[in-house]
C-alpha cells in the first residue's frame, strides 16, 4: 500500500530503505529519553493487531464459514469476543498520549489502504 520505493529490496532481500527509515525515525525518538512512552506506542500497536485479527477471525466466520482451516477454535466465539475484549481493556491502561498517537497512525493507515484501493480500481477500469 506504501509508494513502490519502500519495497526496493536489497541483494539479501531486505527492504534496506524502510528499515533505514524506521531505523533513524526510532532512534530520533529514543533520543527524547521517553521509552516508557515509545512502550506504550509499540504494546498499543501490537495489542491492536491481536484486536483486529479476533475481530477478522469473527467476521471470515462470517463471510465464508464452508472455508476450510487448518485449525479449529474451540468454544467459538467466546475466545475472539474474549480476546477482543481484553485487548481494549489492556489498551485503557497505556499512555494517553501513546493512545492518541498510535490511533492517529491507525487512522492514517485505514485512510491509505482506502485511497490505494480507490486508485487500484481507478486503473483497472
Amino acid at each position: 500500500m506504501l509508494p513502490v520505493v519502500f519495497s526496493r529490496l536489497s541483494n539479501n532481500g531486505v527492504p534496506y530503505l524502510t528499515v533505514i527509515i524506521t531505523g533513524i525515525a526510532i532512534a530520533l525518538v529514543a533520543l527524547q529519553g521517553n521509552l516508557e512512552w515509545i512502550a506504550s506506542v509499540f504494546n498499543f500497536g501490537i495489542l491492536m493487531t491481536f484486536l483486529f485479527i479476533n475481530l477478522s477471525a469473527m467476521k471470515l466466520r462470517q463471510t465464508i464459514p464452508d472455508a476450510k482451516r487448518t485449525f479449529r477454535v474451540p468454544f467459538y466465539p467466546v475466545p475472539p469476543i474474549l480476546g477482543v475484549l481484553s485487548c481494549a481493556a489492556l489498551v485503557s491502561y497505556l499512555n494517553r498520549n501513546a493512545i492518541i498517537f498510535g490511533g492517529a497512525w491507525v487512522v492514517i493507515g485505514v485512510l491509505v489502504y482506502y485511497l490505494n484501493r480507490r486508485r487500484a480500481a481507478d486503473v483497472s477500469e
